[in-house]
């Protein structure tokens, strides 16, 4: 008997936290991003409303923050693409390496640095990066879940 009550009891708790879960979806189109060829043979992707970062070496890709006011006592816990699509026109361009980051204070001559590309990653067949979400987080502003 108290066997089936915990079981019941389990079930409820289960059920019950899936019934108050919320889906939020939230669509994002980026228009077709400006290509800079630079004089080294590399390109650079330029898109509205994001900064290009990476590691020294690995390519110097767009990253986009989105920032989404949540439901009251919500936090994320998963982000899904759920469909995407390639520009036309777009294959065959290598992406500029990623230069490291100095500070003001000592910055090198351009003669005395050069940026050294990542062969494991600009040799590989495999697309870079492999997951291409990062950082899924909930902080709060004012008591609100953003």
């Amino acid at each position: 008997m108290k066997k089936q009550k915990l079981i019941i009891f389990l079930m409820l708790m289960f059920f019950g936290s899936y019934a108050f879960s919320q889906t939020i979806t939230k669509t994002i189109k980026f228009e077709m991003p400006e290509i800079v060829a630079l004089d080294d043979g590399y390109s650079s992707i330029l898109y509205k409303d994001a900064k290009n970062f990476g590691n020294e070496g690995s390519p110097e890709i767009p990253h986009f923050s989105l920032s989404t006011l949540l439901p009251q006592a919500c936090e994320i816990t998963n982000v899904k693409i759920l469909s995407q699509a390639f520009y036309q026109g777009l294959d065959g361009i290598s992406i500029q390496p990623a230069a490291r980051q100095f500070p003001l204070s000592m910055m090198p001559d351009e003669d005395d640095y050069t940026v050294i590309p990542n062969d494991a990653i600009y040799s590989s067949n495999q697309p870079f990066p492999a997951n291409p979400i990062e950082n899924i987080s909930t902080h709060f502003l004012a008591g609100h879940p953003i």
